[in-house]
């Protein structure tokens, strides 16, 4: 089953010969602020408080994801999507699904710069929402 949004991106369940293509996105990003973390030890009492800070120039950030990672998750997915424009994989989402009625924790979002347009990675979230649901449904878990 495959979904199209934004007009031109469809997104459907992930096939196996799509990891190497989620390998090969570019995931990094840049940014001109970082969190700076304070910790103050007084009397006894251990108090942290993070700000952010602005950086003197922008900071190019490499996205940490590993290979056995995402063939970890692909082996034991309850759910992994993909993003495609024309066929070429732009961005993938993987899902590992709660016991609870419903639930579920969303474990990666990954947008390549490629892709790009803003709202982007929200639009994959949105459209993987209803999924949990759906395969309970389909495996008779009880929804």
């Amino acid at each position: 089953m495959s979904t199209a949004y934004a007009s031109h991106v469809t997104v459907r369940d992930a096939r196996e010969e799509d990891l190497a293509a989620c390998l090969q996105l570019d995931l990094s990003y840049e940014t001109d602020y970082v969190w700076q973390m304070d910790v103050r030890d007084d009397t006894g009492a251990i108090a942290i408080s993070f700000r952010t800070v602005r950086l003197p120039r922008p900071m190019r950030v490499i996205h940490p994801r590993e290979a056995q990672a995402l063939t970890l998750a692909w082996k034991k997915r309850d759910c992994f999507i993909v993003a495609e424009t024309s066929g070429v994989v732009r961005g993938y989402l993987t899902m590992r699904f709660d016991p609870g009625p419903g639930g579920a924790w969303i474990t990666d979002v990954a947008i390549g710069r490629t892709l790009g347009a803003p709202g982007d990675g929200k639009s994959l979230v949105v459209l993987c929402l209803p999924k949990p649901i759906t395969v309970r449904r389909n495996r008779n878990c009880g929804i």
